[in-house]
């Protein structure tokens, strides 16, 4: 059934009545005949049906036979349900249930299956015609096809919780503001920045802000939504909950609902900066390093020229207590103690130097690098006359093979250990301190032959 003629059979048997069927009006007027109404009906984007009790098609309008791809002999021999998606079936006939007992439906939602197998979203009204006597006699139904529109809205519900995820991960601090300065939205990342929870930086107002108004931030921001300019600025201090930072602001104006707003994307640098300032320290360090090895060679005495190594290595390692052990290659046993920092000025005398715990440990050919020395397994305790010592770097010198002295250096307790720099320089100095001392015994040597 598809033909005008069919609509117009059931206008005639009161298959019509004068209502509003969800968009198509059907309302009687002294000039509105069947033949007009037929055409409206029939030619309406809407997709227009008329079921009996039995579920069998009276009519279907031209967009529901488009729609569906159905012939009109197909749709003589459907049922509703054969054109119903199944997992639908128990709802509809709930609502059917409901519409005979006098219940007004409201919004209907379901999905057709069109002669493809294409599945299509519907959305509209049905409503129960009955004969004179009030006993239902068939369904009408008007619906639209809200296929395109449900797919658009996933797609974006999909953009948005991928826009969400992007933004509640990313490793950048992300806000947004209104033009009065109110935040709108801020991420996890800003708050883990700025130190703090992120329902409370989601309060801030920037223009309240007196860290924003001390580091030159809200000139930035100001100047950012007047030009319509992005804005970059690198700030130091503290932020609004005292955390010292380095922080990049990069502002740019975006416009959402036609009022411009301001997004604001954080960068945390401190641990950028500080890398590169250690970076610059450490090449300083070396630059004045070479000095060292100019200071050291230019020494003729062993001894001054070992207390000038020590005090260098003092200076350039930051250590707090620093001395060089000379030891015999050959018995491994101790000449001699030369002190470049600290309160050890010298041994008492009659103090003997004994190599055991961790001197031992050095002696013997270890490294040892700690951030604790009295938590060493071989710590014995320190003399009385030794300052106490926290994070230490002890170096074995080595001349071909033989363990010629020891490099001790060492820090107070509770300060921050030796870290690779530290270790590196240290080393160097060490072979510049090994140079020398092969030097002063083949001098001394020289000298016992020509004696």
């Amino acid at each position: 059934m598809g033909a005008p003629t069919a609509f117009r059979r059931l206008w005639r048997a009161g298959g019509v009545e004068g209502r509003r069927m969800d968009g198509v009006t059907t309302a009687f007027f002294p000039d509105f005949d069947a033949e007009a109404l037929a055409d409206l009906v029939e030619n309406a984007s809407d997709l227009i049906q008329s079921v009996d009790l039995d579920g069998r098609f009276l009519y279907v309008n031209r967009r529901w036979r488009e729609r569906l791809g159905y012939t009109t002999e197909e749709i003589a021999r459907l049922r509703l349900f054969d054109v119903i998606r199944p997992d639908h079936h128990p709802q509809c006939r709930r609502l059917f249930e409901a519409l005979c007992g006098g219940t007004d439906l409201g919004p209907v939602e379901t999905v057709f299956l069109a002669r493809n197998g294409e599945e299509v979203e519907l959305e509209g009204q049905v409503t129960l015609r009955c004969d004179p006597q009030g006993r239902p006699r068939s369904t009408r139904g008007v619906f639209r096809d809200v296929g395109e529109q449900r797919a658009a809205r996933r797609r974006v519900d999909e953009l948005l919780a991928k826009t969400s995820a992007i933004i509640a991960h990313a490793p950048v601090g992300i806000s947004l503001y209104r033009p009065d300065g109110q935040c709108v939205e801020a991420n996890e990342a800003l708050a883990r920045i700025v130190g703090g929870p992120v329902e409370q930086v989601r309060s801030f107002n920037f223009r309240r802000l007196e860290s924003w108004r001390r580091h030159g931030l809200l000139e930035c921001a100001e100047a950012c939504l007047a030009s319509g300019e992005p804005r970059t600025l690198e700030t130091t201090g503290s932020t609004t909950f005292g955390t010292p930072v380095t922080l990049l602001f990069r502002f740019v104006p975006v416009t959402l609902g036609g009022e411009p707003h301001l997004l604001v994307l954080t960068e945390d640098k401190t641990e950028e900066r500080r890398r590169e300032k250690a970076l610059v320290a450490h090449q300083q360090r070396l630059l004045r390093l070479g000095e060292v090895a100019r200071q050291i060679a230019s020494q003729t005495d062993l001894d001054r020229m070992l207390r000038t190594a020590v005090e260098r290595a003092c200076e350039l390692t930051r250590a707090d207590t620093g001395a060089i052990v000379r030891l015999d290659p050959q018995s491994a046993r101790p000449l001699g103690l030369h002190v470049g920092a600290g309160r050890i000025e010298a041994l008492p005398s009659g103090t003997e130097l004994r190599l055991h715990g961790l001197l031992g440990r050095v002696a013997r050919g270890e490294t040892i690098r700690t951030a604790r020395a009295d938590a060493e397994p071989s710590f014995a305790g320190w003399p009385e006359w030794h300052p106490p010592v926290g994070p230490m770097l002890g170096l074995p010198l080595s001349d071909r093979d033989r363990i010629v002295a020891m490099l001790l250096l060492g820090r107070t307790p509770g300060a921050e250990p030796f870290d690779d720099g530290d270790h590196q320089i240290a080393e160097m100095i060490g072979n510049l301190i090994v140079v020398a001392i092969r030097v002063s015994r083949q001098f001394t040597d020289l000298q016992r032959l020509n004696a």
